[in-house]
């Protein structure tokens, strides 16, 4: 119907009624498109709105703007009539006036409500939907999924796009979806402790999962009934219906896994290792991939539908990473293509994000063959430092979902006083990741690590005049920076031969290897003498054990603590006589005290679990955090000859606001020489943005 039939004051003041309903008011960029779609037409400017016009004048990209390369357009528009049937099903639904916009194009259709026959069709096909928008307990602004079984219908399905709005998260890329299309999982706080929550797609709230805290990358069984996740260095399950929780296998550091409807889970226990299987029962493990020549890692596996073979990401050099096929057997490993993230499989394609934008190859599963050039879908596809993935999922032939925006929480440096009281911040926030910070000795500069379009490198940042410098180059990732104590230099474990040990002047342009040998290395503290450097290196036993290189000389290593436990996180006394360290051989992470040279009594320090301990200057007191965050304080009296250490009453000082204490790749706070403040590196919880539900989508036909 023509836009003249209705007068456009009338249209006017239902658009500005429309941009303040629950489906608007928050979402800025949709509401930005349509009052420019809107007031362009009413003043006959209907052809002006091409791809370029949008993009430049209603969407924030500059003249450089190519169309053919940025799907912006295309994508805002469908999101918009997302929420347009949406409005029009709840809020809107007796308005006597409707906007409409055909799929095809950007003119919108003003229309009567007596002349527009069905609002929000429902899809038909095998399956139908109906949207449901309601303010759930939780306060989620979501749409209920109510699926319907239609027989002998073939009528093609028209493709889909919801939101989920969530509570806030610190994982923003941890989600997803079960492989019968009806639950959705993901990573929120809400003021606490971050966990799982759960969202049946046919109901309207979300709900939290107990025994999820700290979780992170979950991925789905088979028959949609139970929750793989990483979470405390292990890999875990819960049921959801029983909601008892499993732990499977140990893994360092998230590296993402997949299940099978056999009951093998294939994962990565470490980031920069091989893929390796398990049972969902537990049991034997055994390598499933190994490293090709160039390659320092593999991640993120997904299962193709015959539960033999699976995708994985493999990081290395350019010629060697990206997106592979591996098998069960170990027979199949191939690259299929370069990509900037993991892919998923969904409907003989695989998804994966390149420079933000979600794109779709064809993919042949059984000949497992790349059949198609990219298909663009979606733009602003967040993606993280957390293993590397997108914030991304799909089932096998069903929706896809993703979200937008930061990819992951953002860091604060902020000191603390001993009463867990704000002092002053520190630099800007980031969405690098974690920092692993080390302060220079005149407390002028942090190295931090930080991961900035891909590459993970040590950065250096003024703390009055938060001026960051990126430190180190390499194309592979160089992390866990330490300065040593005259402040000229800095040691790091750089991926280029596997996470090992690297050294650098601050005046020099180029570091030299410090120690390369077998297996993953971090330096975690330099004597005040400088005299020694102790590490943590992976163990023979597949666990962390500490160790230290004599900085003078030789300069061979040595082991310290090397037991088939998990030993690490070192840190000397003043006096370099004593380490301090944390030590699960009692079942759990315990913080520890004992000579350096291993020849005395090994004194326990925490009661009730413990990790990263820290000196005072004088020696005199140890800080830890506990294993529920709590930053803990404990006087020591280091003996003198032939003397017992003593240690008094632990007093319990603030809920840190840090990341999992059981985290093994973080350095999550600094102590002022006198004890009296805390640089704690803090995640800021920040509104998430909304979860992308894609229904029905099908590749473009040419």
């Amino acid at each position: 119907m023509d836009a003249a039939e209705i007068p456009p004051p009338v249209v006017v003041e239902h658009l500005e009624r429309m941009l303040q309903s629950d489906v608007f008011r928050n979402a800025s960029r949709s509401s930005k498109l349509l009052r420019f779609l809107v007031e362009e037409t009413l003043k006959g400017g209907a052809d002006r709105l091409k791809d370029y016009t949008l993009g430049t004048e209603a969407l924030g990209r500059d003249e450089s703007f190519d169309p053919r390369t940025d799907p912006i357009a295309r994508v805002e528009a469908s999101r918009l009539r997302s929420k347009l049937e949406l409005y029009y099903a709840t809020q809107g639904r007796s308005d006597a006036v409707v906007i409409a916009l055909p799929k095809g194009g950007y003119v919108p259709r003003f229309e009567r409500r007596s002349a527009v026959a069905d609002i929000a069709p429902v899809a038909r096909d095998r399956r139908r939907w109906i949207g449901v928008a309601a303010a759930g307990a939780v306060a989620i602004l979501v749409v209920a999924l109510v699926w319907r079984q239609a027989e002998g219908d073939d009528a093609a399905t028209a493709e889909r796009r919801l939101e989920v709005t969530t509570p806030p998260t610190t994982d923003p890329v941890s989600l997803a979806i079960s492989p019968d299309g009806e639950k959705l999982v993901f990573i929120a706080s809400d003021g606490e402790t971050p966990r799982l929550w759960l969202r049946p797609l046919s109901t309207t709230t979300a709900v939290p999962l107990q025994g999820t805290e700290h979780a992170s990358l979950p991925f789905w069984s088979p028959d949609s009934r139970s929750v793989g996740f990483f979470a405390d260095e292990q890999i875990k399950r819960i049921d959801i219906d029983s909601g008892r929780v499993e732990e499977l296998r140990r893994a360092a550091v998230p590296g993402g896994a997949t299940w099978n409807r056999d009951g093998v889970i294939v994962h990565a226990a470490t980031v920069d290792n091989r893929l390796a299987r398990v049972s969902a029962d537990s049991g034997q493990v055994e390598d499933v991939t190994a490293l090709a020549p160039g390659q320092t890692g593999h991640r993120a596996p997904h299962f193709l539908p015959d539960g033999e073979h699976f995708i994985y990401y493999a990081m290395g050099t350019a010629d060697v990473r990206g997106i592979h096929v591996g098998s069960l057997t170990g027979d199949v490993s191939r690259r299929l293509f370069d990509a900037d993230t993991p892919a998923v499989y969904t409907a003989e394609h695989l998804l994966y994000v390149h420079q933000g934008t979600l794109f779709a190859r064809g993919f042949d599963p059984a000949r497992l063959t790349v059949e198609s050039e990219p298909i663009p879908i979606a733009g602003g596809v967040a993606s993280g430092t957390r293993a590397g993935v997108a914030a991304l999922s799909a089932a096998i032939t069903g929706p896809i979902v993703f979200r937008t925006g930061d990819p992951g929480g953002r860091h604060q440096f902020v000191w603390f006083d001993r009463t867990g009281r704000e002092l002053s911040r520190v630099g800007s926030p980031h969405t690098f990741g974690p920092s692993y910070a080390s302060m220079s000795p005149d407390g002028r500069r942090l190295a931090v690590q930080r991961t900035d379009a891909g590459n993970t490198d040590v950065w250096l940042l003024d703390v009055e005049r938060d001026t960051p410098i990126r430190f180190t180059t390499n194309p592979e990732a160089d992390i866990a920076p330490l300065w040593s104590p005259d402040g000229t230099r800095i040691v790091f474990s750089s991926q280029r031969k596997g996470f090992q040990l690297y050294e650098r002047a601050i005046t020099a342009d180029t570091a030299t290897p410090l120690l390369e040998s077998q297996g993953t290395k971090t330096a975690t503290d330099w004597s005040r003498d400088g005299r020694f450097l102790l590490f943590r290196n992976m163990g023979t036993e597949n666990s962390w054990d500490i160790s230290a290189i004599r900085m003078e000389g030789d300069r061979k290593p040595f082991a310290v603590v090397r037991t088939k436990f998990e030993e690490r996180d070192a840190q000397f006394s003043p006096d370099a006589q004593w380490i301090a360290y944390q030590s699960n051989d009692s079942g759990r992470f315990e913080v520890y005290i004992q000579p350096f040279d291993g020849g005395g009594e090994r004194v326990r320090i925490s009661a009730d679990g413990g990790v990263q301990p820290r000196w005072r200057r004088d020696g005199r007191e140890l800080f830890y955090l506990a294993l529920d965050g709590r930053l803990v304080a404990v006087p020591i009296t280091l003996p003198s000859a032939n003397g017992r250490l003593e240690m008094g009453a632990a007093e319990t000082l603030f809920l840190a606001p840090v990341a999992s204490p059981h985290d093994v790749a973080l350095r999550a706070y600094i102590v002022s020489d006198d004890g009296r403040r805390f640089l704690l590196d803090t995640i800021v919880e920040a509104q998430a943005s909304p979860i992308v539900i894609i229904l029905n989508w099908k590749a473009p036909v040419d």
